[in-house]
């Protein structure tokens, strides 16, 4: 009760002063304020305006009655508009329903035309695409459609499409310059990869979850996508036309060492062409033209790329090795390996033809050794000894990973924290604890690394054996005239290729056993529970309110206002860090559109965490029947974080970052004219359009950085603008020239903008939280936050 006394002393003392001195109003006006202690109403401008803000001649603001009026009044001319600039749709639900309202004069019939626009979403696998005219009868407000929706069983991130009025086809209406277009999100309701085990995956039950299960249901997931689907079959197909042409060459092998160059075959005994000469050249080109059109098959294969992404708040190492090594690993030695196990399994399998069809082929008996070792002897020794090693190679491989995670998240943390760590001069403390990490992460990669050497070398032995040993029965054999020369050459030839086949499947199952745990780790990011869900129910509620506000204004006589509509957050609960135990704010707090507000109170009293409610930043509890917050469904919220920041790129790109699409609020011209209001220098001025791409925050100080961070704001021009503490760094001249911004925002709906549309845009409104008296005389109203007194 001391804070808000203070907080009215200082409004009473200081605000006819402050008013006087830093908007420079004429001294009747100043008399008007002193009577009142209040903040009037301030217009939109008109001409001959006689209140001056003290800045350039195009910034008059004046205190007009019939222009307050009309500030207050819907436009006499029709504006149609979508109800919320975001729809949430739950997969399993039939349909969409997109409501569309028509304001100011509803007495003439209305038409618009509507579509829908594909996204991340795409017609006909997330929805059916619509496209139709709404037709509004005279006195009618509110019209909607609906967007058929397609259910699947196939997971997919939260999908989007957008859903789109057309301003070309609008009779007797213009359209909305900000809400003719909106999103609409598909939440999808399947587990990753699969549903198969969505029970053990909800539950956290990774132990009864097996790997190579889990392996399987991921292929089954890429089988599902068309384009990996197709590309799947193209390279499976490529590789068994490889496999063919290795039978051809083993036949072509044989041909020419025991036909072709043998002095005991005349040229009639040969095929095809009775000529050596003939026959040489007739391999020349069977060895060439298939090589080449396998070249050309090769270059066309399809890439498959995936990328995965989360949202919730997880270890930096865990998400960045997630997305880097984990994605590719599961990508390219999981899924892709399973394609040269399919290659190599088809080679096997023609060698098999090989070993039926040759000796009838070239009239020569038929060996069961040879059948046996590529067929038996190989996939006995080697399965024995992988089976053997898969504990210890996991074990390994699960270590390795777990030390280079915590390399990572603890460099990215060193990084992050430079400054911090500077400024304490801990910088040797640091590195010892680099130095043990790396220690830590080399003795893993040691381990893994001979036993992934012991791994990859034994095939490589098996084959070096039986491959001696066939040379010295099948050298007997061939001294003994029982096998030609050639069949002997292709013999040693088979047994070798076979061997490298087994050796590359065995190294290929190897390489799936330790893509488990990297898969087991992006289906735990893939599968955390996220936010949106909550946003839809709010966004639900919130649409659902403000239409039964439109209803009642309409049922006592009213034109359905949707700026007469306030922000309201009464007696609000929000969860702890996402914990059970909630945080009760009583009390409420109301916001008129149009009005600046300042959130007040001691340190630590919850100013900061109203404004991140009410700029859904925070979201409150959806689980109860009220969550206490409303926020009429048209509104455009943004909120401006203390800190600034910067993407790596232009510093146009950064500044008009926030600017919707199809609108003139990102043009160079209103850009440059707000950086010159806020009295950003040359070095930002003169940088403005350029092309270079920097990270901004090395180049700039934290003053200029601030300012920067609030220009970005007025250039995106939202109806409800929330911002922490907007002049803490500034000192009083440029704090001074920023609440006049946010005064000249809310009165003329967007700071330096046309004013020729002032009356098709929505009102704006600025909510934000002060620990500086200097603020609270520009303000409409003041909100004390406290704990204790809600």
């Amino acid at each position: 009760h001391d804070s808000i006394e203070r907080v009215l002393q200082v409004l009473a003392r200081d605000r006819a002063t402050a008013l006087e001195e830093a908007l420079a109003v004429t001294e009747v006006e100043v008399k008007k304020v002193r009577a009142s202690t209040l903040v009037p109403p301030v217009a939109p401008p008109a001409p001959g305006g006689h209140l001056s803000l003290g800045v350039e001649e195009d910034t008059d603001m004046c205190i007009d009655p019939e222009m307050q009026r009309l500030s207050n009044a819907m436009p006499e001319e029709t504006i149609v508009s979508l109800a919320s600039l975001s729809y949430f749709s739950t997969e399993g639900e039939s349909h969409c329903d997109i409501d569309v309202m028509r304001m100011g004069n509803l007495d003439r019939i209305s038409k618009v035309d509507y579509q829908t626009n594909p996204g991340s979403a795409k017609p006909g696998k997330t929805y059916h695409h619509t496209e139709g005219t709404l037709v509004f009868q005279p006195g009618e407000s509110i019209q909607k459609f609906q967007v058929p929706l397609i259910d699947d069983d196939e997971w997919n991130t939260t999908l989007e499409f957008e859903a789109q009025l057309l301003g070309h086809s609008a009779i007797n209406c213009r359209l909305d310059m900000y809400l003719n277009t909106a999103i609409v999100k598909v939440i999808d309701n399947d587990t990753f990869p699969t549903n198969k085990y969505s029970e053990q995956i909800k539950e956290r039950k990774w132990k009864k979850i097996p790997g190579p299960g889990l392996l399987r249901e991921y292929f089954k997931l890429n089988r599902s996508n068309p384009v990996v689907r197709s590309g799947t079959i193209k390279m499976i197909l490529v590789d068994q036309l490889a496999n063919l042409y290795f039978l051809l060459k083993l036949f072509m092998n044989v041909y020419l060492v025991d036909y072709v160059l043998s002095p005991d075959k005349a040229a009639e005994d040969l095929f095809l062409i009775h000529s050596k000469g003939g026959s040489l050249v007739l391999l020349l080109v069977a060895t060439i033209v298939p090589f080449a059109l396998l070249y050309y098959l090769d270059q066309r294969k399809f890439s498959l790329n995936y990328s995965e992404e989360s949202r919730m708040t997880i270890d930096n190492g865990d998400l960045v090795m997630a997305m880097t090594r984990d994605a590719f690993k599961v990508v390219h030695d999981g899924y892709l390996n399973s394609l040269d196990v399919l290659k190599e399994a088809g080679k096997i399998l023609l060698v098999l033809v090989y070993q039926f069809s040759a000796p009838f082929v070239f009239d020569t008996e038929i060996h069961v050794i040879k059948f046996m070792i590529p067929f038996l002897a190989f996939p006995t020794l080697l399965i024995s000894f992988l089976l053997l090693r898969v504990s210890k190679t996991t074990a390994n491989f699960t270590e390795m990973n777990e030390c280079q995670d915590d390399l990572v998240d603890y460099v990215q943390s060193a990084v992050t924290n430079y400054r911090l760590i500077a400024d304490y001069d801990t910088r040797s403390n640091c590195v010892d604890s680099f130095e043990a990490l790396i220690k830590r992460f080399n003795a893993a990669f040691t381990s893994t690394s001979t036993v992934l050497g012991a791994n990859n070398y034994f095939p490589r032995w098996v084959t070096v054996f039986i491959v001696s040993l066939y040379m010295v029965i099948g050298g007997q054999q061939a001294i003994s005239g029982s096998i030609s020369l050639g069949m002997f050459l292709a013999d040693v030839r088979v047994f070798t290729e076979v061997g490298e086949a087994w050796g590359t499947m065995y190294k290929v199952l190897l390489e799936m056993q330790t893509c488990f745990s990297a898969l087991e780790r992006i289906v735990r990011l893939e599968n955390l529970p996220t936010d949106v869900p909550q946003r839809a129910k709010l966004m639900r509620s919130n649409q659902k309110k403000t239409n039964s506000q439109r209803r009642a204004m309409e049922r006592e006589g009213k034109r359905a206002h949707v700026d007469e509509m306030p922000i309201v957050v009464n007696n609000l609960q929000i969860n702890a860090s996402g914990k059970g135990g909630g945080i009760n704010h009583k009390g409420e707090l109301r916001v008129d559109q149009g009005t600046l507000v300042a959130l007040v109170g001691n340190r630590g009293q919850g100013k900061a965490t109203m404004l991140k409610v009410v700029s859904n930043v925070i979201l409150p509890r959806t689980d109860v029947e009220d969550p206490g917050f409303f926020m009429p469904s048209h509104l455009r919220v943004l909120h401006i974080s203390l800190e600034p920041m910067f993407f790596k790129g232009t510093l146009m790109h950064n500044l008009t970052f926030g600017v919707q699409k199809g609108t003139a609020d990102g043009s160079p011209e209103r850009v440059r004219r707000i950086c010159e209001r806020l009295h950003l220098g040359d070095e930002v001025l003169n940088v403005i359009e350029s092309p270079s791409e920097q990270d901004w925050s090395q180049v700039f100080s934290q003053t200029t950085k601030g300012i920067i961070n609030l220009a970005r704001a007025f250039i995106a021009n939202p109806e409800f603008m929330c911002i922490h503490k907007p002049t803490q760094t500034f000192d009083e001249s440029l704090s001074h020239e920023v609440m006049k911004c946010l005064v000249e925002f809310k009165v003329k709906k967007g700071l330096l903008t046309d004013q020729s549309s002032w009356c098709l845009r929505r009102c704006r409104t600025c909510i934000f939280t002060s620990s500086e008296s200097l603020n609270l005389p520009y303000v409409d109203s003041v909100v004390h936050t406290s704990r204790t007194h809600g």
